[in-house]
């Protein structure tokens, strides 16, 4: 999981064990030992961060989903006129991380990937990534743009719920459950966009 959460970045000793006897490491893309390099990747296709011409985010809200993601935003202190040219899967990136997620990234924290990444070139492990991270980004981008901007809104108008999923998430991760995930997140979810599947067995909210 891309979090600092100690309970994500702290190994379990098997886990602990293969890396230290590792002698490379795959991640998703080692861009992330170079922040400037990804950045300067990223910026050659602005089309994947920013809506280009005229149009914004704003063209594809009503004006109902207009409001909750205004003071979704406001209450996070971000002007939803400063990113209203942002891409809605960058923005639900950025509001649907905790305020304790948050504060560790600012203070400097890395997430997994990152933290092993690190820890292997310190010593002297080779790093290979499968991907870019604008490969990525292309990855989502290929999503209707709805669907995207449906996200953003759900996030928005129920913190509890997504501060819920991530939370659960985090559980099933460090229990070996992330085939659960998914399911669960549909089971639960506020508003039911798609119906949950009748050989689903019943799940109980721990």
């Amino acid at each position: 999981m891309h979090l600092t959460d100690p309970r994500v970045t702290n190994l379990p000793d098997a886990a602990r064990s293969a890396f230290d006897n590792a002698a490379t490491l795959i991640v998703e893309s080692d861009e992330i030992l170079d922040q400037q390099r990804a950045v300067a990747a990223l910026m050659a296709k602005p089309d994947l961060m920013m809506y280009s011409g005229k149009a914004s985010i704003k063209d594809y809200l009503t004006p109902e989903d207009e409001k909750v993601l205004e003071a979704g935003l406001k209450s996070r202190g971000i002007p939803l006129a400063a990113v209203i040219k942002m891409k809605p899967y960058l923005l639900t990136s950025m509001v649907a991380l905790s305020p304790c997620e948050l504060a560790r990234k600012s203070s400097g924290k890395p997430f997994l990937d990152m933290k092993l990444a690190q820890e292997a070139k310190a010593a002297g492990k080779s790093v290979k990534g499968v991907e870019t991270l604008a490969e990525q980004i292309e990855a989502m981008a290929s999503l209707p743009n709805d669907f995207h901007v449906r996200s953003l809104v759900s996030v928005v108008r129920y913190p509890g719920y997504t501060a819920d999923v991530m939370e659960t998430t985090i559980n099933l991760y460090l229990t070996s459950r992330m085939g659960l995930v998914l399911p669960v997140s549909l089971y639960f979810a506020p508003e039911k966009n798609h119906p949950t599947p009748a050989t689903w067995p019943p799940l109980r909210k721990s």
